[in-house]
């Protein structure tokens, strides 16, 4: 990420949420539901499930910090802009899964309120740097 001047992912897709988090759940079939991993190059990351996966998110996956969308009135694209600005991101180089090769779980309502609530924020493409990282395997993985 800090080669490419990235300063934050923002991950969609199933095989890389649950490869960078662990987090696993049937419902990833269902083409409505959001689950989502900012991933800033120097924090700690953040997963974003809607209410009704908060336990399970707590049960598959090491991370700490987890944003329930659908509370309160807030959405899902609101969380994630706030999280992004919480973070200081919103001026920065942001990467998202828009490769040729990619299939972004965000529909094109929700991209285009996202440019529209990080208007300073550049999004770009990830699908090399998160390649290159999936590429790496631990020796329990080769095993």
């Amino acid at each position: 990420m800090e080669k490419t001047e990235v300063s934050a992912l923002v991950l969609t897709n199933r095989d890389n949420v649950e490869f960078l988090c662990g987090f696993s759940t049937p419902s990833w079939r269902l083409g409505e539901k959001r689950f989502w991993l900012l991933v800033p190059v120097d924090s700690d990351p953040v997963l974003f499930v809607d209410q009704v996966h908060d336990i399970n998110a707590l049960e598959t996956t090491p991370i700490e910090d987890i944003r329930i969308w659908g509370t309160g009135g807030i959405g899902n694209v609101d969380l994630l802009s706030d999280t992004v600005r919480e973070f200081g991101l919103a001026t920065s180089k942001i990467g998202l899964e828009l490769g040729a090769d990619s299939s972004m779980r965000m529909t094109p309502g929700e991209f285009g309120e996202l440019n529209t609530d990080l208007p300073n924020s550049l999004f770009v493409d990830c699908d090399e740097i998160v390649g290159s990282s999936r590429m790496v395997k631990s020796p329990l993985e080769i095993e």
